[in-house]
């Protein structure tokens, strides 16, 4: 299989299996951002053209109200509305909160904003998620789990491109599970620098709240830290419980990350993540018991898995993971794209190569040391380095590390289709934008997918079926019809599918 960095598809080209080089009404993918790219791609085999994307499944006041009076955010709306609603009104913005599958259940703000909003169906009971409305701050927010902020023309429908939006989602405080979103909408004054600190700042209050709102699970070690959890949220950090004694803030608590209201320290302007001038979001963990999991059976070499100290964990929509024995740390997502790029370069890679495939940009070499410096610190105190794990230099390596993706790709070359589906949890770091990650990315996908297609055996290939990233792949659906046999009772369900999917088409 193909490692990563041996394809020769780069930023800004075409890319494979979009609809052409762009949406068809003169924008271009090669002229945006990869993250709004890679969205318009989705988008566009949804949504053949951008005048598609109208919002047409608005909710009636009664099923509007049941709605929110059965969603758990129903509980911190009002903590929400004091946070947001009177800010956004005095900067003619619009707040919206939504559910975890992109519905907007309440929107205020501004009168004139809010108006010309709703002419766009921006309002509450109407569907923004990224298969209705395409690309959008809401809808990036829920697909990649990041704060997100989308200008004007990056909007995938036309009926967007006159507003400006920032999002950041909600988590459910005990899983880590998404509740919904709060976005900020507007003029090119939604996109301000200083909007995502300060609705990271009220994502961590809500979710704080939340910990004593929503039922927990049985995990009575979180208990000691129910106290601190507004104190994490003050300093501007999300409290992530990791379901085994711990509980991680995730973001920047220095005084110069805080958000306007919320400490000392003005807050720094946001970039975009992934640039080279973006902070690097560490996570503190905070010990409440050493309690861990049994660990697991060892791995096989039947399972993919080889030989190692460690493995990062970076498939899927979850946070990348380091495992070492029982014990689990979360990654920021720098730390987990250098661990996977120079886990998949066994040989090593020098500074310039290693910078080339992390950065979309040339950085100066510092930026890159300082990061392995920062990295090397979460080695040991993850217990990695203790394990036998080693990252040296000139060039550099990475010894004792196994990834997730790495056992995916070893498991299609021996042919064991069905444990690498099983194995492959989603797309590789599906927030980032490092230009090896992508090359990787997509390379894995693509297959995969094509293992399963031409190869794997038709329980397989249904196992695919039920993925989110085979929810529109006509050719994966007819060749399902073609194994199937013809009394199977599976076949009427794989049928109306693919009907549903040719006349959206159509």
């Amino acid at each position: 299989m193909p490692g990563p960095g041996s394809s020769t598809h780069r930023l800004g080209g075409a890319v494979p299996g979009a609809p052409g080089s762009g949406l068809g009404d003169g924008r271009e993918f090669s002229d945006v951002r990869a993250l709004v790219r890679d969205s318009w791609v989705r988008s566009s085999s949804r949504l053949p053209h951008p005048t598609q994307a109208v919002v047409s499944d608005v909710l009636g006041s009664d099923e509007l109200a049941h709605r929110r009076a059965a969603h758990p955010l129903n509980s911190v709306f009002p903590l929400i509305r004091s946070l947001l609603a009177q800010p956004a009104r005095d900067h003619g913005l619009i707040m919206a909160v939504g559910d975890e599958l992109g519905r907007l259940l309440w929107v205020e703000g501004d009168p004139l904003t809010r108006s010309r909003a709703e002419e766009m169906a921006f309002l509450a009971g109407a569907d923004w998620s990224e298969e209705s409305m395409g690309t959008s701050a809401p809808a990036l927010a829920l697909t990649t789990g990041s704060a997100v902020q989308v200008l004007r023309e990056e909007h995938f429908s036309p009926l967007a491109v006159d507003f400006s939006c920032s999002a950041v989602p909600l988590l459910n405080p005990h899983t880590g599970a998404r509740l919904g979103f709060l976005d900020l909408t507007g003029d090119d004054r939604a996109a301000d620098s200083l909007i995502l600190p300060y609705l990271r700042a009220t994502a961590a209050a809500v979710q704080a709240h939340l910990l004593t709102a929503l039922p927990a699970p049985a995990s009575p070690a979180l208990s000691p830290l129910t106290g601190a959890l507004p104190l994490i949220a003050a300093q501007g950090g999300t409290p992530v419980p990791d379901g085994a004694g711990s509980v991680f803030i995730d973001g920047d608590t220095s005084a110069s990350g805080r958000a306007p209201g919320l400490g000392a320290g003005a807050a720094e302007p946001w970039v975009e993540p992934g640039h080279p001038a973006a902070p690097t979001r560490q996570r503190e963990r905070i010990e409440v018991s050493s309690a861990r999991p049994a660990p697991g059976p060892a791995p096989t070499a039947a399972s993919g898995a080889v030989e190692a100290a460690a493995v990062v964990h970076l498939t899927g929509p979850e946070l990348p993971e380091l495992h070492v024995g029982a014990a689990v740390t979360r990654l920021s997502l720098r730390h987990a794209e250098i661990l996977g790029l120079l886990a998949a370069a066994p040989h090593g890679l020098e500074a310039g190569e290693l910078s080339a495939r992390l950065y979309p940009v040339e950085v100066p070499a510092v930026t890159l040391r300082a990061e392995l410096a920062r990295l090397r610190k979460v080695l040991e105190s993850s217990g990695a380095a203790a394990a036998g794990v080693e990252l040296t230099s000139r060039p550099y390596r990475l010894s004792g590390v196994d990834a997730d993706a790495l056992c995916v790709g070893r498991l299609l070359d021996r042919g064991s289709h069905r444990q690498a589906l099983a194995r492959y949890r989603g797309e590789l770091l599906p927030a980032s934008e490092a230009p090896g990650v992508l090359e990787w990315r997509d390379e894995l996908a693509a297959t995969l997918r094509e293992a399963v297609l031409s190869d794997g055996s038709v329980e397989t290939l249904l196992e695919y079926l039920a993925r989110p990233e085979a929810r529109y792949d006509d050719e994966a659906l007819e060749t399902a019809l073609r194994l199937l046999p013809p009394r199977s009772p599976k076949r009427a369900g794989i049928l109306t599918r693919l009907e549903a999917l040719r006349a959206q088409i159509a």
